[in-house]
């Protein structure tokens, strides 16, 4: 007997795909005010001084 799991719809709201639509059309896929606001609001989030995004992990690095 074969079962699957369905999947669920994603929940991406306008606001989101306008934040990301900004981000296309500034030319700035990495490296730009975007990433540098995203290092200082993960960074306040945990309480670090400093973080740094990164825009590719190879697969043997994620630990599920």
């Amino acid at each position: 007997m074969t079962e699957s799991i369905s999947m669920s719809a994603p929940d991406i709201s306008e606001e989101d795909v306008q934040a990301v639509a900004e981000v296309v059309r500034s030319g700035r896929l990495a490296l730009g005010p975007k990433t540098e606001e995203f290092e200082r609001l993960i960074a306040e989030y945990v309480g670090v001084k400093h973080a740094v995004a990164v825009s590719l992990v190879p697969p043997r690095y994620i630990s599920l």
